[in-house]
């Protein structure tokens, strides 16, 4: 859960954020930068947990290629990986 009346810092991205977008089922934060990276921001812990390079969407997965080489799908339904 997301405290209200809270304040987080994001200063891991290299220029100007652009694009901010919750995600209440995982409570995760995306960033998107004019730095040309997508950022995972795990609530819980309140630091970034993973880069994102390249990230695809549909009505029943997402798929992630990340700083590590990996390459996630998490069904969107159940969010599961």
């Amino acid at each position: 859960m997301m405290l209200t009346h809270t304040e987080n810092v994001v200063d891991d991205h290299d220029a100007p954020i652009r694009y901010v977008e919750y995600a209440e089922s995982v409570n995760s934060i995306l960033t998107g930068s004019w730095d040309k990276t997508v950022k995972l921001w795990d609530m819980r812990v309140k630091y970034c947990v993973g880069k994102i390079y390249s990230m695809s969407v549909n009505e029943e997965k997402i798929v992630v290629a990340t700083s590590d080489r990996t390459v996630l799908i998490w069904d969107v339904r159940k969010m599961e990986e």
